[in-house]
């Protein structure tokens, strides 16, 4: 049963069932209901170990949260949600979510239901192949009856587009479910979302470890980038093809635009996404232009390039851009959405194609600059998987500067 055709039973019933839920929402060594452990809680608590009445292991877990929690975190709809006991079930409802539950080392077996679409990519999420944890929806189609059924100790979820969250959200708060909302995509937000979410969870060090990284790679970009003179700046110009044949430019931000970030100037800096006049292409006559490919590249092979050669021949070949400076140096380059950051696809990898941006925009500059070392390291040390980039996979291309693809 999905949230829209539950609304009416939640609604009539709201109170009857937050309120069963609440009382069962026990918190160890909380005697008097507040969900809060105090002092003298932990106190009578230490009796009752001494009496043999609860283990030492029971009593050191009532003095861990009394010592830290209650948790209040503001999440992506500005709500503030408190935790009051560590969490040790977790339902997601998007598969970016769970990307950075990976980043923050959260065990999988604390993972009690799922995103469907986390079956849409197998090579990414190897873990839930062979899985029969349930299925809860994804994104803004949830199934509130089976998350309640789950009884999660926290649901992660979408905040929504909007100023206000999913209508899911409040149903399944009503129903007594502690909700904690992030894109886990938006580069503006990410770094963020992870320290939020690595609070929430007791993973503070995984969140300061893993942002070091992340930061230190785009404070290393932006520090050889803001003071290049714009003149030394290429003119840049970024598209995606859509299904239905039409191009968009495409730059979203990544704590400001990628473009700039790497050294470019936008073609066009005012309406970064929309789409495409070719005069308009031609008029502004770009250095170089990125073809991002909207394409689930890492189930490929390594050597499968057709999918990014085929964009950039696309590119290469228009009538009408024939006479653009990109197009007669060849300096066309195609990139797969899982790293780029525009898309929700990316996920956390959204940094890595400003890594490759900065990479073409200024070679000689970024010349000890390895993207794909990059990649491979926040696979392997952020992600866990057994993945590698010289035999999986197939993100860039360019014949001259990215050989090792074709």
């Amino acid at each position: 049963m999905r949230w829209s055709t539950l609304a009416l039973i939640v609604v009539s019933t709201g109170l009857m069932i937050g309120s069963a839920l609440a009382q069962g929402t026990h918190v160890p060594g909380d005697s008097n209901g507040d969900k809060v452990v105090s002092a003298d809680e932990v106190a009578a608590a230490e009796k009752l170990a001494l009496g043999g009445k609860i283990t030492s292991e029971q009593l050191e877990e009532i003095k861990h949260i009394h010592d830290k929690y209650p948790r209040t975190i503001v999440d992506s709809t500005n709500r503030s949600v408190t935790i009051y006991k560590p969490i040790r079930s977790i339902v997601f409802t998007l598969r970016t979510n769970y990307e950075a539950l990976r980043t923050l080392q959260v065990q999988r077996d604390m993972i009690i239901g799922v995103s469907n679409d986390v079956k849409k990519y197998p090579s990414y999420y190897p873990e839930f192949n062979e899985s029969n944890l349930p299925m809860v929806g994804t994104f803004k189609d949830v199934d509130v009856e089976k998350i309640l059924e789950l009884k999660p100790d926290v649901v992660i979820a979408h905040p929504g587009h909007g100023s206000a969250p999913y209508p899911f959200v409040q149903q399944l708060e009503t129903a007594g479910a502690t909700v904690l909302c992030f894109k886990s995509h938006v580069p503006a937000l990410y770094p963020e979302e992870i320290s939020k979410l690595g609070y929430a969870l007791e993973r503070e060090d995984e969140a300061k470890t893993f942002l070091e990284f992340y930061n230190g790679l785009l404070d290393s970009i932006r520090n050889k980038t803001k003071n290049i003179p714009e003149d030394d700046k290429p003119k840049i110009y970024c598209e995606i093809k859509t299904s239905a044949g039409k191009y968009y430019r495409c730059d979203l931000v990544c704590d400001g635009p990628s473009i700039t970030m790497a050294g470019g100037k936008n073609i066009f800096p005012i309406e970064p996404y929309g789409e495409v006049d070719p005069e308009e292409v031609m008029v502004g006559n770009p250095d170089i232009i990125v073809s991002v490919v909207a394409a689930g590249t890492d189930a490929l092979d390594a050597g499968e390039i057709k999918v990014l050669k085929d964009a950039r021949d696309d590119v290469m070949s228009r009538p009408e851009l024939q006479n653009v400076t990109a197009i007669k140096s060849g300096m066309v380059y195609a990139i797969a959405t899982p790293i780029w950051s525009a898309y929700g696809y990316a996920g956390g990898r959204h940094f890595i194609s400003v890594a490759y941006l900065a990479k073409w925009f200024h070679s000689d500059l970024f010349k000890d600059l390895d993207p794909e070392a990059i990649h491979q390291e926040y696979l392997t040390k952020f992600q866990g998987l057994d993945y590698d980039l010289k035999k999986c996979g197939v993100f860039v291309y360019h014949p001259e500067y990215h050989p090792d693809k074709e």
